[in-house]
């Protein structure tokens, strides 16, 4: 619930770019993709971070008021960790998908996340949480890596895009 909630301010700003340089795009503006994609990513990032903090300061605290077993909150507030690094790239990979989509791009961004969750985060979501010895936090902590993977690339092709333009 609460990695969704934090996730929900991401989507938004993504849509919000999206549209932005499809706008652009449209108008013949290209000058102005750079500084788009810049200033949603940069504000994506500083966003995240805060509830990254936020995770880690009183991430036990939040999870206490879902539930009172002590054991269900000792491993919700290990999960917390684990999604307040990840908000980082979650947030990043939602609005670099924004971002290309807005280019009119797909195909490529398609693979990108293809390969990001069904061949990195869900083998290794398997590999670590469930045949090896972390559990949740081992699914979670390979759902990290899928989207930092997704993250990178998509801002990658994003950058490559707009610097021909």
């Amino acid at each position: 619930s609460c990695a969704g909630t934090t996730f929900m301010v991401s989507l938004g700003l993504s849509m919000a770019a999206g549209m932005r340089v499809s706008a652009a795009v449209g108008a013949g503006d290209t000058a102005r993709l750079r500084p788009i994609g810049g200033a949603a990513l940069g504000l994506g990032v500083i966003i995240a971070v805060v509830f990254m903090v936020a995770y880690f300061a009183v991430g036990q605290t939040v999870a206490g008021w879902f539930v009172d077993d002590a054991a269900v909150v000792l491993l919700a507030a290990q999960l917390l960790v684990v999604a307040a690094v990840f908000q980082i790239a979650d947030g990043a990979q939602v609005i670099g998908a924004a971002l290309l989509r807005g280019l009119q791009d797909v195909k490529l961004p398609a693979i990108i996340t293809f390969v990001a969750y069904w061949l990195v985060a869900i083998p290794g979501g398997y590999v670590f949480g469930v045949r090896g010895n972390f559990g949740a936090v081992g699914i979670w902590a390979a759902l990290a890596v899928g989207l930092a993977l997704a993250a990178v690339f998509l801002a990658w092709r994003f950058v490559r895009l707009t610097r021909a333009r």
